[in-house]
């Protein structure tokens, strides 16, 4: 039997990700602060790469749920939280990238979700817009627009500080553009402080996203939709499975566990799944 047949053996035995979370997981484990993004892969049949669609619980990095997908559409998105609501995850809160299906569908399936705009990702735009690793041109005014972000100001603070910028740059075109951007997405710039300790960045599910990259180099590609879908159960799972070994504060105290095991219900115990 070859190694592929035997590895395909072991991951039709187990159980979905979303299984899982039914039954093993207590809704009120979940902090309901989920940092989401895509990961794009190459699957056999698709000229450009796919992404699974995932989210990590801020609190317990746990993994409620993953989607396979042909693309980050609306549709796929609100399948995404379709199912997380339907698991009885209560999304409060979602950082993510600047994706508008994303914002559409949250809005459509958690209507009362507070959505943060990740601040990382914004800066980048900014960046590669106004060139600002190979020209100095700007740099000024993207330091100032970044130190905005640093002080961590309010929302009102956040308003003042666009305005005296609007001022100070009234005859920079390309500037004023981003800076009508960042008056009329302002409340999305700031929405973290709605709640204590709150991410404003994705740098949580990209470090998954990082450690998913690394599993997949050396697979060059899945032959197939649902062949990708079974080993990316396995995947996930795995990740549930392994216990944390080098979380800083403040999460210091999740070192040592599973992130399934600090979602679990009542005293039920971790099953062997294979």
């Amino acid at each position: 039997m070859t190694i592929y047949r035997i590895c395909n053996r072991v991951l039709l035995k187990l159980p979905t990700c979303s299984f899982v979370t039914s039954k093993y997981c207590g809704p009120s484990k979940w902090g309901g602060m989920l940092v989401f993004d895509g990961k794009y892969l190459s699957v056999k049949g698709y000229k450009k790469d796919i992404p699974i669609i995932w989210g990590v619980d801020y609190q317990t990095h746990d993994i409620p749920h993953f989607l396979l997908a042909p693309s980050e559409s609306y549709i796929a998105c609100k399948e995404y939280f379709t199912a997380i609501k339907n698991l009885g995850y209560n999304l409060k809160y979602l950082v993510s990238d600047d994706n508008s299906a994303i914002r559409q569908a949250l809005e459509y399936v958690y209507p009362n979700a507070v959505f943060q705009l990740c601040l990382n990702h914004y800066k980048e735009s900014i960046r590669r817009d106004l060139g600002i690793r190979s020209s100095e041109k700007y740099r000024q005014f993207f330091f100032e627009v970044e130190s905005l972000f640093t002080n961590r100001l309010d929302l009102v603070s956040f308003t003042w500080a666009i305005t005296d910028l609007y001022k100070k740059y009234l005859n920079e075109p390309r500037c004023l553009s981003w800076i009508e951007d960042l008056m009329i997405r302002r409340k999305e710039l700031t929405n973290y402080h709605k709640f204590t300790g709150a991410p404003n960045t994705t740098n949580l599910i990209e470090s998954y996203n990082s450690q998913l990259e690394q599993r997949t180099k050396a697979i060059k590609g899945f032959q197939s939709f649902k062949y990708a879908t079974i080993w990316l159960n396995g995947f996930v799972l795995r990740r549930r499975l392994s216990e944390f070994t080098d979380c800083r504060e403040p999460f210091k105290h999740l070192n040592g566990k599973k992130s399934l095991e600090v979602t679990l219900k009542g005293n039920i115990k971790i099953p062997n799944f294979i």
